[in-house]
């Protein structure tokens, strides 16, 4: 319970760094989610972060998909 909140942020915060670089770098979405995914520790925020990048392939807009 008190761990929680804070893995979650810290996963949040990771996954924002990693993806604002290689978006800001000139890497298309779908792949930078990718790349994101395979950088993360915590499973549940890659697996979330591949389903993301499957719905997104598909036409979702990235804010629904996360």
């Amino acid at each position: 319970p008190i761990f929680g909140p804070l893995t979650v942020k810290t996963a949040s915060a990771e996954f924002a760094r990693t993806f604002a670089t290689l978006t800001a770098s000139g890497i298309p979405i779908i792949e930078a989610l990718e790349i994101v995914s395979r950088s993360m520790n915590n499973i549940y925020f890659r697996e979330g972060l591949l389903r993301a990048r499957e719905q997104v392939a598909v036409g979702t807009t990235l804010a629904s998909a996360l």
